[in-house]
């Protein structure tokens, strides 16, 4: 879409979740490449994406971040041939994304992996808990919602252990609200 699209200001955010596997701050591809969060992120910054400029963006990550073993890439016939066999690159950002109106939510800390068991994923059920209790209320922003996940995650349930713990980084000018209305049935009180 193009800002002339955009004219009549009718996009006015972008939420974006990203549901992957991942380490080294990296998602890893389906194709044994990687992509680093800040390389994703930098696709919507100020200079990249102009038609949500000065608009929130807000990006939601289920992925790993911890360290991982980083092996040489080895292309021979040998490995090519071994459907087991599989290499992680050395990767390098490209470039630093200008995060103009982000907000960032991530399902652990640096380092760390993210717990999912028989229910799912801790953090993204902890992200519709969030919503779901916040549906009617006039707090619904994504301060409160993030608040209520960084809590939620942490606890222990029947299926899994407590422990994870999510991180955010946001530079939002003023808080995002979510629409209040909900006609979804799941969510309510």
């Amino acid at each position: 879409m193009t800002e002339e699209k955009n004219k009549d200001n009718l996009v006015k955010s972008l939420i974006v979740v990203v549901l992957a596997h991942g380490g080294n701050d990296c998602i890893l591809l389906d194709n044994n490449d990687i992509l680093s969060f800040e390389d994703l992120l930098s696709q919507f910054d100020a200079d990249s994406f102009h038609l949500l400029r000065n608009n929130p963006k807000i990006f939601i990550f289920q992925a790993c971040r911890q360290i991982i073993e980083i092996e040489a890439t080895d292309n021979s016939a040998e490995n090519e041939s071994d459907p087991t066999h599989s290499t992680v690159q050395q990767y390098s950002t490209l470039s630093t994304p200008k995060k103009e109106q982000f907000h960032e939510m991530y399902a652990t800390i640096k380092g760390e992996a993210a717990y999912r068991g028989r229910d799912g994923s801790k953090f993204i059920r902890a992200f519709i808990l969030a919503m779901c209790y916040l549906q009617k209320s006039n707090e619904r922003t994504i301060k409160e919602v993030t608040r209520y996940v960084h809590f939620w995650a942490n606890q222990s349930t029947e299926n899994m252990e407590s422990g994870q713990l999510p991180t955010c980084t946001q530079n939002l000018a003023k808080d995002y609200f979510f629409s209040p209305r909900n006609t979804n049935p799941c969510c309510k009180n």
